[in-house]
């Protein structure tokens, strides 16, 4: 018997290998196509075929002991420890790398690094965060969502992530849903987070729709910010063609976990119970009376943001009285000498943004502020109350600044600097805080900051980021204020459109060059 099993082990040893190839590919073949394998089949695989292919090797030594005896096989085997041991290295830098590694992010617009905004707030987490992909495996967002959050855990050991493949895991898809209460309302691809009790749901991957749900999640309560109508303010619903709607920032402060809605004061009847509150480019004044519970409302401890056009009344002088805030009603013209063009669209940057939490991150971007009036700053009623500038423009070498009085004028294309202007520097935009209970104020000189023609045609400025951080100081989220994550570069290759130019590099330029180097290498050899 023995005997006859000497004659077939190679064949046994190669059926062996065989098996030990079966047992490592099987399972994950059933997985794939969705069946269910018995768990103790691959390892059953792997120990079958590990005894078989040692049958040759047991017995028919002498056949080992004749091949590895040559010089051939010793020369081989040093080969073979020389590439296990460089094999061997490599693991080991790959492993040490999965643990700690550096990336760096080489686009322009840093299309693939979280923004500091996002970094912020995954270091102030404090408690875990369960993050849930509902998510099929061959979903083309699973794999660039992964990527995504393998940058966020880079930064925070509180965050988890699982998926759940809507048609293999129907038993955790069911236990997800019945954890939520979300009844027969189970989303066939969406991701959800828990932390302490809460929980969100998005349906998009991007970073902006991850940290929002982050926040959402983690964040004790839902603040509030309210939009006061009733006298022509801009519209967060969207304005239509005029472009004054506000349908871009709700959507950002909702994605920060905001409740945004609009109120008219005159449905208020005792105190305004909001977070924050934000009046955008009022046409009409406001009464007295209202005036006065706006006030009221800042003294007890609230927020507010104030948008004020030039020309015409607000009527919430009381609001700013104790702060000494005083729009002046002007509209702030910026000259340029090197193309004799004047115009009402003044460009913040660089040192016009003054030292604040609100434009701390601000200063390599450029906002730009159309029609704006000039605010002047004196001393507040008491030392305990801050006035702080937030833009102060003074122009430069190439540009002349100054806030024209003589609106009338400009109807009529007089717009020239005179004595009787306002002189630069001019503060565009101030915040105010502080003073045995008072709340806070930030005031800027214009509506059409953040409006959506705005910036529909401004495209990259900062004027969306200064929005959105002039609310997150309001509400006290100085953890939200940074730069939001921008968007991807569309950098398409466009071909040359000339016919000749096309010939002659593909008949002539490609065919010379070939020529040319042909002919050198055969100059070298001779």
């Amino acid at each position: 018997m023995r005997e006859q099993l000497k004659a077939y082990a190679p064949y046994i040893s190669v059926f062996g290998l065989v098996v030990l190839l079966a047992g490592a590919v099987a399972p994950r073949l059933a997985q794939q196509s969705g069946a269910t394998a018995p768990e103790w089949l691959g390892t059953a695989l792997l120990v079958a075929g590990a005894v078989l292919a040692l049958a040759w090797p047991l017995l028919r030594p002498e056949d080992v002991a004749a091949v590895f005896g040559t010089r051939q096989v010793r020369y081989g085997g040093n080969a073979l420890v020389l590439v296990a041991a460089v094999l061997a290295i490599l693991v080991a830098l790959n492993f040490l790398s999965t643990r700690r590694y550096r990336a760096w992010d080489l686009t322009t617009n840093k299309q693939f690094t979280v923004s500091r905004q996002t970094v912020q707030i995954l270091n102030d987490l404090q408690q875990p965060v369960a993050l849930t992909a509902i998510l099929g495996a061959g979903d083309g967002e699973t794999d660039s969502l992964e990527r995504l959050l393998d940058q966020y855990k880079a930064e925070t050991d509180k965050l988890t992530y699982t998926r759940i493949d809507p048609q293999l895991d129907l038993p955790e898809l069911l236990g997800l849903a019945q954890r939520l209460n979300l009844g027969q309302n189970v989303p066939g691809k969406a991701l959800v987070a828990e932390s302490g009790g809460r929980h969100a749901i998005v349906y998009s991957f991007d970073e902006q729709a991850v940290t929002e749900v982050i926040v959402k999640a983690s964040r004790a309560r839902d603040k509030t910010v309210v939009f006061l109508t009733g006298h022509g303010e801009h519209d967060i619903a969207g304005g239509g063609t005029t472009g004054r709607g506000y349908a871009s920032v709700k959507q950002g402060l909702e994605r920060e976990g905001y409740t945004v809605t609009s109120q008219s004061l005159s449905a208020v009847t005792t105190t305004l119970t909001a977070d924050a509150v934000v009046i955008a480019g009022p046409q009409q004044p406001y009464q007295p009376e209202e005036a006065a519970l706006l006030a009221d409302y800042v003294e007890g401890g609230g927020a507010l943001l104030l948008m004020l056009d030039p020309g015409g009344e607000s009527g919430l002088e009381p609001v700013l009285l104790p702060w000494e805030i005083r729009p002046h009603g002007d509209l702030v013209l910026q000259s340029n000498a090197l193309f004799g063009v004047t115009e009402a669209a003044v460009a913040v940057v660089n040192q016009d943004y003054q030292f604040h939490s609100i434009t701390k991150d601000l200063e390599r971007f450029e906002t730009r502020l159309v029609g704006t009036q000039s605010i002047g700053v004196g001393t507040p009623v008491t030392t305990a109350m801050q006035v702080s500038k937030l833009i102060e423009v003074g122009g430069n070498a190439g540009s002349v600044v100054w806030g024209e009085k003589d609106l009338a004028g400009l109807q009529n294309g007089q717009a020239q600097a005179d004595p009787t202007d306002e002189q630069p520097p001019l503060t565009l935009a101030v915040a105010g805080e502080g003073g045995e209970g008072y709340g806070r104020v930030v005031v800027f000189g214009t509506s059409n900051l953040a409006a959506d023609g705005i910036l529909q045609r401004l495209g990259q400025a900062a004027n969306y980021d200064l929005m959105l951080n002039a609310v997150n100081w309001l509400t006290t989220d100085e953890d939200l204020i940074s730069i939001r994550p921008t968007e991807p570069d569309s950098r398409p290759i466009s071909p040359p459109q000339s016919p000749t130019l096309l010939l002659l590099v593909t008949a002539v330029l490609v065919p010379l060059a070939i020529f040319g180097i042909a002919a050198w290498i055969w100059w070298r050899r001779r």
